[in-house]
């Protein structure tokens, strides 16, 4: 009989933990969705990071911007939103961080793609490749005007 209810609980256990699972995965695809996104401009990025162009994009808060789009102060202060290994940054909860960052600032929030993953091309690497793409994405950052 013990063990009818150790079988029973760890079923338990196990829906309980899908059940979560598949609430943290939809949540952000809904919330995402009913976004406002009419006070943010997304301006898609091209960054050479010598061989290839890695796929990025600028995330600006409308409030800070003039009638042309540009910065009312003379450079937005920056965040890098890094993706993560894997994941593109077209996925909706990195939208939603981006969003989020840039209204409360105001903020300009930069996101990328690595190497072969979204819509950067090349190879998936995981080498100090990876980190010499890196420091031109900051140097990208730095001479480019919000």
């Amino acid at each position: 009989m013990e063990n009818l209810y150790l079988w029973i609980a760890v079923i338990v256990l196990v829906l309980l933990v899908i059940s979560l699972l598949v609430l943290f995965s939809i949540y952000p695809m809904r919330y995402f969705a009913s976004m406002d996104m009419s006070q943010i401009v997304v301006k898609d990025l091209s960054i050479p990071v010598g061989d290839i162009d890695l796929h990025a994009c600028l995330y600006l808060p409308k409030y800070a911007l003039n009638e042309n789009n540009s910065p009312i102060k003379e450079k937005l202060s920056l965040i890098f939103l890094n993706p993560g290994w894997g994941q593109g940054i077209d996925t909706p909860m990195l939208k939603q961080w981006a969003v989020f960052l840039a209204l409360a600032g105001p903020y300009a929030v930069l996101t990328y793609d690595y190497r072969g993953i979204g819509k950067s091309p090349g190879e998936r690497l995981m080498t100090p490749k990876i980190l010499e793409d890196i420091t031109r994405i900051f140097d990208f950052a730095r001479n480019f005007r919000r």
